[in-house]
């Protein structure tokens, strides 16, 4: 897991960028936790609630897939083929979305499609201000190294 840095956290608990309400001197270590890590509300635009999932299955692909854009006879078998590979990889431990060259590979194979726009709803979900901050969830290591760099800087 990655190092959150002590001007980062700073940064998103004393500006509070997306105004969530946060009051570090008032919020106890778990307060400022749970809000950090909770799903950003709808009244942000959606660009700024939804980040990439972690992983999609191979369920969640194949459940996406529209009945006539899988029979159409445009078809290639290159195309077919690709997407049994992706199948077969999401199969084992899923894919990862964040992957550009894998969402064009998809995007490749189903093209302007209500498949292809099916499987790009499951890209992505709502995130929290920590993902959208540092990349990652917030936990009680990063507080406390907040907490210290807070009483260093007084």
């Amino acid at each position: 897991m990655s190092k959150i840095s002590d001007a980062d956290l700073q940064t998103e608990y004393n500006a509070d960028p997306r105004g969530l309400g946060y009051k570090p001197a008032e919020m106890s270590d778990e307060q400022l936790i749970e809000l950090s890590n909770a799903a950003l509300r709808d009244s942000l635009p959606a660009e700024q609630r939804q980040v990439f999932r972690s992983v999609v299955r191979s369920y969640e692909l194949q459940s996406a897939v529209v009945f006539s854009d899988h029979a159409s006879t445009e078809r290639t078998d290159l195309q077919r083929s690709a997407w049994t590979d992706v199948l077969v990889a999401a199969s084992v431990e899923g894919i990862n979305p964040a992957s550009e060259s894998l969402r064009n590979l998809i995007a490749a194979i189903w093209g302007a499609t209500p498949t292809l726009a099916a499987i790009e709803e499951l890209y992505k979900r709502t995130g929290s201000s920590a993902e959208f901050a540092f990349g990652r969830k917030v936990n009680p290591q990063d507080l406390s190294q907040y907490r210290r760099a807070e009483a260093a800087a007084r």
